[in-house]
């Protein structure tokens, strides 16, 4: 009885102690270490995680010394030095009353020694300010070790000295043979070129006597169902060429010109364009006299029927524009959308007067034929 009696004294004593143990709001975890073999000049991480409780209820504050963590956590040996260290402010999560954030050490292993090194257990120091308390005189707790030390396997890059005993086989080709090959392939070519040299000119000769011989044709070839001229200074194609190209000359200027654009730059623009139109124009109808004026010019583009005439008319009512602000000497000045405008307008007749004009000479030809 008496032995039963100390018994269960002795378990009363035993729950009372394990009972009265505090258990500690900040705990470490140790990540696993990547990679855990390293070689020469290599870095590897170690991670850890911390876990610490808000006891904001109970009138308390756990405080960690972040500014230790990368100087005190970790005692390393000397041949291993810390290259970089993670805060992981930009990892701390917060679940329930619990943060937990993952901090890293960016290592490598400087000794020259090769084989199994050891990361000894983190310490953090920590403490717990209380109600009434300011964080330079919260009571500091005892530090918390991580739960296991971790070890790294260093292997060098360095082999030992391999034996050399390479004799390369150097093959020397005998090359006359191929001197000779193409010392005669060059001898037989140049007769063959000296002939095709010969038969081209020849060619080109006799095609020149033929054509001499034929009876020249004094007729104009119709392209347009228009009025012939007997002699163009400028052809369409050479006019309808230098149209465009020169329209695309003037809006290049118009972008760096804009800005102090007036009265005279646009006059200037308008001399430009009429000049452009008048040979346009001109190369089309072909009876066109110097000295006629833009309305003479007009009246005779209302006679041309179908779609070339319409899109004389228009260019011809825009050669009228421009002569009477010149005469004038006054007009508005040029905005963007006003001179873009206006060159678009001028490029659609003069792609339309193309085409019907093409249209309207394949017709002809067709009939003559027939």
């Amino acid at each position: 009885m008496r032995y039963k009696a100390l018994l269960a004294v002795a378990i009363l004593l035993i729950g009372v102690s394990l009972y009265s143990q505090t258990v500690s709001p900040v705990t470490i975890e140790t990540l696993d270490t990547t990679p855990t073999v390293v070689r020469t000049g290599q870095v590897f991480v170690q991670g850890y995680r911390i876990r610490y409780l808000d006891l904001s209820k109970y009138g308390e504050k756990v405080i960690i010394y972040e500014d230790k963590i990368k100087t005190g956590f970790l005692t390393l040996p000397d041949e291993i030095e810390i290259v970089e260290f993670n805060d992981g402010k930009n990892s701390e999560e917060k679940v329930g009353n619990e943060t937990s954030k993952d901090i890293s050490f960016v290592l490598k292993i400087i000794g020259p020694e090769k084989g199994s090194y050891k990361i000894p257990k983190g310490k953090l120091e920590w403490s717990i300010q209380r109600a009434g308390q300011t964080e330079e005189n919260a009571e500091n707790q005892k530090p918390i070790e991580t739960e296991k030390e971790v070890y790294i396997n260093y292997t060098t890059t360095i082999t030992s000295d391999p034996y050399l005993d390479i004799r390369d086989k150097v093959y020397l080709a005998i090359h006359q043979y191929l001197t000779w090959t193409f010392w005669l392939i060059s001898r037989a070519l140049s007769p063959l070129a000296v002939l095709l040299l010969l038969v081209i000119f020849s060619v080109y000769m006799l095609r020149g006597k033929s054509a001499a011989e034929k009876e020249p044709d004094t007729a104009k070839p119709e392209e347009f169902d228009e009025p012939e001229a007997s002699e163009l200074p400028i052809s369409f194609t050479g006019a309808y060429r230098l149209f465009f190209k020169e329209l695309n000359r003037l809006e290049k200027n118009f972008l760096f010109s804009r800005a102090g654009m007036d009265k005279n730059k646009t006059l200037g623009f308008k001399r430009e364009l009429s000049v452009l139109v008048r040979n346009l124009i001109g190369a089309s109808l072909g009876d066109l006299n110097p000295g006629d004026s833009a309305w003479i010019i007009l009246n005779q583009t209302r006679n041309v029927k179908g779609l070339y005439g319409q899109a004389l008319s228009a260019l011809a009512l825009m050669l009228a524009d421009y002569e009477k602000a010149m005469v004038s000497d006054s007009c508005a000045a040029y905005g963007d959308d006003g001179f873009n405008g206006e060159l678009e307008f001028l490029k659609t007749n003069a792609r339309l007067l193309k085409r019907s004009g093409r249209i309207s000479a394949r017709i002809k030809t067709i009939l003559r034929r027939s």
